[in-house]
């Protein structure tokens, strides 16, 4: 029993030596500290206390009688001959913390001490005479095996201080780092933060820790951020990354069990959700997250097992289970504790052929990737409703938002209640901190959030009222304990938590899933809905009192404020009762009233918003035309800016859901000013009941017959600059936002839809007798419905997967979305088709709801853009932005493996294209675009099922997504095999004219059948001019010719935009044709946008995208280019023309 210094070392070493069995003890300062040494001599069985006269003199009646306090450095010299100890005899008895049980004595001996410090000294090995510092006490097993055993094992040098003195000047330790040279130290999680918030950026300034190669994070729990702050804030003090490592063991194991030979020791995010039922599961982006640190590996010799505290069965590899550790630094037992010692150091694994014996850390981990990770004490666990809660992660969330100097201590523990276990939390306050000051509801909310889990109580208590050991640990069970006693003394009047207002909302959500099921069978009949082609008034009704057709208008102005998560949980769940009336539902939400609460006027806003909440004001979306399908830069129509300053709009929008029944809808126009100058394409906001907003004809649908589709036909119809969504010229900014939401959204709907068609194809095969016995024992049809499974595994962790990444409020690569709506589509076709398959001819009847299912599916292949189309544009992009998809994967969901595999594929299909030749370049580049896009879609669907599903979770999901990648891999690096147009032509000629003259003509809804599938020249709509004077022109001025500085100006731009062309189409450029358009070389908006700004780069002439999509031919572009050149400032103009003749004779 010694206070910091020589004395201590002087005599623990001559124990060593003369075989006496060493027991370190602290000096004791407190009442409770004295009954702790006497009850730790009494159990080791003697009354003999080594100490030293300083220190005896710093001991008043401390309660220490009847024990002999023996002073060390008056002794004599030592007499009788000296016995050498054998290396299985107790070197010492390292008594533990006692953290959740009365403290033990641990029996350490030689050989244990001999093969830690060979273990420690190979996982981080110095050179003869490199120093070590360490301020830990000797009493504690870190301190003594580090500070001490180590060194004499390296014949080392080494630094030692006194506790205090870090605790008062932290910057002591690193300056007697930065003095020595010293290589090795190792400290608790705490002493780094200390350090963060001490050590002055003036103390920084004189340290050099460039020698320090081992600077080492144990004896409790690691914190990732701390490791990361320590390492940013003094690297610039020389401490290099590399250095930064973590550590695991226990006085059982002598000390370390694993370590991390280099750093910076790894960090896994986990899914708190899943790490609550014992899984450890890559968190998705916005979900709650719970950060575990690497503590490496262990050495050779000592064995790491990962085992089922209940069945002693061992684990999978990422399944938490407790730690269990076989090795020559495993200790002999507890002293004088047969029982215990058995239990504990004496274990087998159920199975285990090898019959070795384990010691039972009572910690709890996992492995993965063979590193081992822990997550907390066994007997610490709080199991709440049957999910295990770490108390380490719930007290550093709350000590995350609770105000106050420095991180405050924070206690989480379960207590007995009348039905189950409550959560309790104490923490201790900052005296500066008024307890009335700490938001409750906030605590409680980060709680929630993290953890998903509410405390039962706040306790806030003074500093240093939370028990903890000698070595700085909490003593849960102690101060739950005291709790229950009513020995806690709280600050404040009341430890009640009010309830968050984020849980109100998810009991809503759950009330309002549960409450669909339930309306559904009693009010919804889906098959009259589908044959009457309507939704029922009471139907739109209840949804709207129910908040479902405003659900994300905010709770303050009426709605239910759900978040994009919540929205696709509701939707999934209608598309599991009606494909159409989810979609239904969808549309008026996401398209309808996204854009007004995010795009429109605030006077529009605020007066629509109750009413878009509670239904009151039903919503739709016009965007289609007749000649330009849903492509956004094709359309017609016009708005023209007239004379009072209002917006003129003409033109006609093709198949409108919802329309017939809205009050408003946000529609897309050109803009034009009053002298006809393009201004860009712009939403708007118009009302139904405008006379000049005309609803006209119905399409008699294929599915979807519910919810009817209308024309929309806009005859003039004059709103003001209030009904304008965002900005002039920025419609593209309303529709992209709308779509993508709108994409995600479809994904759960075919979820939801997948889910319905999965559980009867498997309700049905489980019941269907056939020759063989029942349908689901036939291995073909299990075959198939355990590849819907999968399928429905995998679409339910890519769609909610991409809802957490908007749900994070951060920006969401395009990527995203795109592959939503490419992959899940097709998914719920296959499904929905493999339903009616199994179902054989009674899937084919209309009463049993899967037809309604297969017709209503079948659009989604098309809506928000056709598979195909949105394929090559999601190749393009790719093609063309290559880091966006890395940054994608490898920062948003954090899969640098993947990264590295999806960028090798990419690159096989690139390499695979240009081993082919193609008559037709540009053909040859859709084709590339197609399969690129068919391969990223398959590798993002891979990367989000790998971080949501666990391998073990017996799905097949995991194993189905990267079959997938594999088969896209490989069909893109096959040659495309498919006929010459002409040759296709030629051969089908028979069959195009009869099937044009059999083409309908009986009258219906639409008096005629669509021209292209009669086979007619398609008149169209003539794109309405604006009832202007003169007929508006992109530019500002005639298509004749501009009155540029040289009359060769129009065939300039024409040479220079043809190389372009030629150049990114990687064609000749005899082969590009002025009047053919530019789509037909790829000039997509991918491209568009890199021609925008290398006109203005290289050429210096600022040029609207919305003109190229206007004009988009190079016959119509260069007029117009060549006009913006003529009106460039003066003295520009012969600049730019000599720009661009260079830039020409360069494509040449």
């Amino acid at each position: 029993m010694y206070q910091p210094g020589l004395e201590f070392v002087a005599t623990f070493v001559a124990c060593l030596r003369a075989g006496v069995v060493a027991v370190p003890v602290p000096v004791p300062r407190r009442p409770s500290a004295v009954e702790r040494v006497r009850g730790i001599a009494e159990d080791a069985g003697t009354d003999v206390v080594l100490t030293d006269t300083s220190t005896l003199a710093t001991l008043s009646d401390t309660g220490l009688s009847g024990l002999r306090l023996v002073r060390s450095d008056v002794l004599g010299e030592p007499g009788g001959p000296r016995a050498e100890p054998e290396p299985h005899e107790p070197a010492l008895l390292q008594y533990t913390s006692g953290s959740t049980s009365s403290p033990k004595g641990v029996i350490v001996t030689h050989a244990n001490l001999w093969h830690q410090a060979r273990e420690l000294d190979e996982l981080w090995p110095t050179r003869p005479g490199e120093p070590t510092v360490s301020w830990l006490p000797m009493f504690h097993d870190m301190g003594l095996i580090f500070g001490l055993v180590l060194p004499i094992f390296r014949s080392s040098p080494t630094t030692l201080f006194g506790p205090e003195e870090f605790v008062r000047r932290p910057v002591r330790w690193l300056r007697a780092i930065s003095d020595t040279r010293a290589v090795t130290s190792i400290v608790p999680n705490f002493a780094y933060e200390r350090c963060l918030e001490k050590v002055s950026a003036e103390e920084r300034s004189g340290l050099d820790l460039s020698s320090w190669r081992y600077a080492i994070n144990g004896a409790e729990p690691v914190s990732a951020e701390t490791m990361h702050r320590f390492m940013d804030t003094f690297s610039e003090c020389g401490l290099s990354a590399r250095s930064v490592v973590a550590g695991y063991g226990l006085a059982e194991t002598t000390l370390k069990v694993a370590g991390t030979a280099q750093g910076p020791s790894s960090a896994l995010k986990l899914s708190a959700e899943q790490l609550r039922g014992g899984r450890a599961v890559l968190a998705r982006a916005g979900e709650p997250a719970v950060t575990k640190v690497e503590c490496g590996t262990s050495s050779p010799g000592t064995e790491i097992r990962i085992v089922d505290p209940v069945t002693t069965m061992r684990v999978p590899d990422r399944a938490v289970g407790e730690i269990w550790v076989s090795g020559p630094s495993v200790c002999g037992g507890y002293w004088n504790r047969p029982e215990e010692t058995e239990q504990t150091f004496r274990a087998r694994i159920a199975g285990d052929p090898d019959g070795l014996t384990y010691l039972r850390t009572g910690d709890l981990g996992f492995v993965a990737d063979g590193d081992l990770y822990v997550t907390g004490r066994h007997k610490d666990l709080v199991i709440l409703r049957g999910e295990n809660h770490y108390p380490q992660d719930i007290e550093a969330t709350v000590a995350a938002v609770v105000p106050g100097k420095g991180r405050p201590t924070v206690c989480a523990f379960a207590v007995a209640g009348e039905v189950e276990e409550r959560l309790v939390v104490a923490l201790e306050l900052d005296p500066s901190t008024p307890a009335d000051d700490v938001d409750r509801e906030a605590v409680a909310t980060a709680i929630w959030q993290e953890h998903g889990v509410v405390p039962a109580a706040l306790v806030f208590v003074r500093r240093g009222k939370l028990l903890k050991t000698t070595s700085g640990k909490l003593r849960r069970s102690a101060i739950a304990q005291s709790y229950l006693d009513g020995m806690l003394t709280s600050l404040s009047s009341s430890d009640e938590v009010p309830e968050p207002s984020v849980v109100a909302a998810q009991r809503e959500l759950d009330d309002l899933l549960d409450w669909i099921d339930d309306w559904a069978l009693r009010r919804v009949d889906t098959m009259l809905m589908d044959e009457r082609r309507s939704i029922p008034p009471h139907v739109v009704l209840d949804l709207a009192r129910r908040g479902v057709l405003g659900m994300q208008v905010p709770r303050a102005e009426g709605g239910l404020g759900l978040d994009d998560s919540g929205v696709l949980r509701i939707l999934e769940r209608l598309a599991g009762v009606d494909l159409c009336l989810a979609t239904y539902v969808c549309d008026n939400n996401i398209l309808g009233v996204r854009p007004i609460l995010r795009f429109a006027d605030e006077s529009v806003r605020g007066r629509l918003a109750p009413d878009l909440a509670r239904g009151r004001a039903l919503t739709a979306f016009a965007l289609t035309e007749p000649g330009a399908g849903s492509f956004v830069p094709s359309i017609s129509s016009t708005a023209t800016r007239t004379e009072d300053g209002s917006w003129r709009l003409d033109g006609v929008k093709s198949w409108s859901g919802n329309a017939a029944g809205s009050d408003v809808i946000v529609t897309f126009a050109h803009a034009y000013d009053e002298r006809g100058r393009s201004l860009g394409m712009t939403a708007f906001l118009i009302d139904t009941d405008d006379n000049a907003v005309r609803i006209g004809e119905e399409e008699l649908t294929m599915g979807m017959r519910s919810m009817v589709h209308n024309t929309v036909v806009l005859d003039g119809a004059l709103v003001g600059d209030e009904r304008v969504l965002g900005k002039v010229g920025r419609g593209f900014d309303v529709a992209n936002d709308a779509m993508a939401r709108a994409r995600l959204m479809i994904g759960g709907l075919c979820l939801g839809a997948m889910k319905r068609c999965l559980g009867v194809a498997v309700g049905y095969a489980r019941r269907r007798p056939i020759s063989t016995g029942l349908m689901v024992d036939n291995p073909v049809v299990r075959e198939t419905l355990s590849d819907a499974a999968a399928a429905v595994r995998a679409v339910e962790a890519v769609v909610h997967g991409a809802a957490s990444l908007f749900d994070a409020r951060r920006p969401v690569s395009e990527l995203v979305p795109l592959v939503l709506k490419v992959v899940c589509p097709e998914l719920l076709w296959k499904v929905v088709d493999d339903t009616v398959q199994t179902l054989g001819g009674r899937g084919y009847i209309e009463t049993n709801d899967v037809p309604r299912f297969l017709r209503d599916a079948r659009v989604l292949r098309i809506f928000e853009g056709p598979t195909e189309s949105l394929r090559m544009h999601l190749g393009s992009l790719v093609l063309h932005r290559r880091p966006e998809l890395r940054t994608l994967i490898e920062d948003e969901l954090g899969d640098r493996d993947a990264a590295r595999v999806l960028t090798s594929m990419i690159d096989d299909v690139l390499a695979a294209f240009e081993q082919w030749s193609f008559a037709d370049t540009v053909e040859g580049t859709r084709l590339l675009q197609d399969r690129l896009g068919a391969v990223v879609a398959a590798g993002v669907v891979d990367v989000l099922v790998r971080r949501a599903v666990d391998p073990d979770d017996g799905s097949g999901a995991r194993a189905w997504a990267a079959r997938r990648l594999r088969q896209a891999h490989r069909v893109a690096t096959e040659r495309p095999a498919m006929l010459e147009a002409a040759r296709l032509l030629e051969m089908t000629e028979a069959e195009v004219t009869r099937a044009h003259k059999l083409a309908s003509r009986k009258p219906g809804v639409r008096l005629e059948v669509d021209a292209l599938v009669a086979g007619r020249d398609t008149a169209g709509r003539p794109r309405t001019p604006p009832p202007a004077a003169t007929t508006p022109i992109p530019a500002g001025t005639a298509n004749t010719g501009p009155a540029g500085p040289a009359g060769a100006d129009v065939a300039l731009w024409r040479r220079r935009l043809t190389g372009w062309v030629a150049e990114r189409a990687g064609v000749g450029v005899d082969q590009v044709e002025d009047a053919a358009s530019l789509q037909r070389y790829g000039i997509d908006s991918v491209a568009i946008t890199e021609l925008v700004a290398d006109l203005y780069d290289v050429d210096g002439l600022d040029v609207p995208t919305a003109l190229v999509w206007e004009n988009p031919t190079i016959e119509s572009l260069v007029r117009e280019i060549a006009v913006l050149a003529a009106q460039a400032p003066s003295g520009q103009d012969r600049e730019l023309f000599e720009a661009a003749q260079s830039r020409t004779t360069e494509a040449m």
